[in-house]
C-alpha cells in the first residue's frame, strides 16, 4: 500500500497512488472527538444545517479545505458545536476513499 499525508498526518492507505490524491469520505463516516485508527484533525465549525433526525456540520480544516459531517440528533439534547466553534474530528482510515488527482 502507499502512503497519505494530510495535514501533516500521515497514513498507510491500500491502493494510495504516488503523487496528489483527492481524499474522499462520507458524511455520516466523520467521528466528533478523536479515535483509534483515523485521521485526527481540528476543524472549524462553519455552519449547522438541522435536518430533524440529522444536523450537518459545514467544517472548514485549518488548510481552508471544507467538509460536511453528519451528526445524528440526540433525543435528549446532547451537545452539538456552535457556528464558529472549534473541535476534534476524526476520518476513520478504513471509511477514507481516494480519487487521483
Amino acid at each position: 500500500g502507499g502512503v497519505v499525508t494530510l495535514l501533516g498526518q500521515t497514513v498507510s492507505l491500500p491502493n494510495a497512488p504516488q503523487g496528489p490524491v483527492t481524499l474522499m469520505i462520507r458524511p455520516e463516516h466523520v467521528a466528533l472527538g478523536a479515535v483509534a485508527e483515523a485521521l485526527n484533525l481540528t476543524a472549524t465549525v462553519a455552519r449547522r444545517v438541522y435536518f430533524g433526525t440529522d444536523t450537518h456540520l459545514h467544517l472548514i480544516l485549518p488548510d481552508g479545505s471544507t467538509l460536511v459531517a453528519r451528526v445524528q440528533n440526540a433525543l435528549h439534547g446532547a451537545h452539538l458545536p456552535e457556528d464558529g466553534e472549534s473541535l476534534s474530528i476524526a476520518l476513520p482510515i478504513d471509511a477514507l476513499r481516494i480519487m487521483e488527482n
